[in-house]
């Protein structure tokens, strides 16, 4: 059983962000769904009092929901069991990626001689995936860029479709994370009318495209220093109804950041592991009020540190700051996750 709240399919959307927002909406569970209502379920923090206060005519109910299941250790060791020998499922990775129509699997040396059956014993389970590949290194190279292998088909180039929007794009040419969706969300649920928005490192546009289908009149700024993502982003902006919102714009953050003469209400820095290099070209183009995701990966022993950096980058800059929150966004590795500081300029 899991804490849920239920509401009116009326009042669904506008709770839902809400619940981004507060990050008070749980990723352990799928949406529980009846005739009438949604069913959502609720982070071990969330305060029920706070979304009762929002939303009086929702309830809070222990419901039994399904875990997300479909990119779990458990379902995939379901789905091989009988393919491969019991004593080779201890070895399986934790979880899977999907992409557009593109499943991604990590499989260890000791088992590449069974890829083809785990391979296959997948795709019989998910008929909506027609390629099968494995990962092939980690993110790595000037690009950031984790290439995959094909196990079962040949190409590596599909369209994915998220929150909303589409993003035609190939892995082997540029970075996407399926990952980061619940985070784009949570950035997107916060923006406000006619924001002017800076997203550094925007690869194939996936933050901006999901900010723009949530607030039509947001205008965005995306630079990206890959080609190859240059040139995706420019085809989604048709298919996303974004060629006047979003401006594209090839080249190095360090260079191309100087030459903008606007100041923005939200600045994005989605590059954890070198976002602390940049940190001062955001607060020249931030303004009073300008909110400011700055991400990171590291420990949680690490983020007092990460908070002095951030403050003494801050009075560098002459700027007065708060932290607003630190949200832990997504998994890198044993006790080391990515997080998500957001910084409002004071002035």
């Amino acid at each position: 059983m899991t804490k849920t709240i239920k509401a009116s399919k009326r009042l669904a959307e506008k709770l839902k962000k809400f619940l981004i927002k507060k990050n008070y909406l749980s990723r352990e569970y799928t949406l529980g769904k009846g005739a009438t209502y949604i069913l959502f379920p609720l982070t071990s923090k969330a305060k029920t009092s706070e979304i009762l206060k929002e939303f009086p005519s929702v309830s809070i109910e222990e419901r039994n929901l399904q875990k997300f299941e479909s990119k779990s250790i458990g379902n995939l060791k379901n789905m091989l069991k009988g393919v491969i020998p019991d004593k080779e499922l201890k070895n399986i990775k934790r979880s899977f990626d999907i992409v557009g129509d593109i499943a991604i699997l990590e499989i260890p040396p000791e088992l590449e001689k069974l890829e083809k059956s785990i391979a296959w014993a997948l795709k019989r389970n998910l008929p909506g995936i027609n390629v099968v590949a494995k990962k092939a290194s980690t993110v790595s190279g000037k690009y950031r860029i984790r290439k995959i292998i094909p196990i079962i088909g040949k190409r590596t180039e599909t369209i994915h479709k998220e929150a909303g929007i589409i993003l035609h794009l190939d892995l082997n040419k540029v970075y996407f994370s399926p990952r980061l969706g619940t985070e784009r969300l949570r950035i997107a649920s916060q923006v406000k009318p006619k924001e002017k928005i800076l997203v550094m490192f925007a690869g194939i546009g996936p933050f901006a495209f999901t900010i723009l289908n949530k607030q039509r009149s947001a205008k965005i700024w995306a630079i990206e220093l890959n080609p190859d993502a240059i040139k995706y982003m420019k085809e989604n902006l048709g298919p996303n109804k974004a060629k006047y919102q979003v401006i594209p714009i090839k080249g190095d953050v360090k260079k191309e950041v100087p030459k903008l003469k606007q100041e923005f209400d939200r600045i994005i820095m989605i590059l954890p592991h070198l976002a602390q290099e940049y940190l001062d070209l955001a607060f020249s183009k931030s303004k009073k009020n300008t909110i400011i995701h700055f991400y990171q990966i590291c420990k949680e022993t690490e983020l007092k540190d990460k908070k002095y950096f951030i403050k003494e980058q801050a009075k560098e800059a002459k700027k007065k700051i708060k932290i607003l929150k630190i949200v832990k966004t997504g998994t890198y590795g044993p006790e080391i996750y990515r997080y998500c500081f957001d910084i409002e300029v004071l002035g």
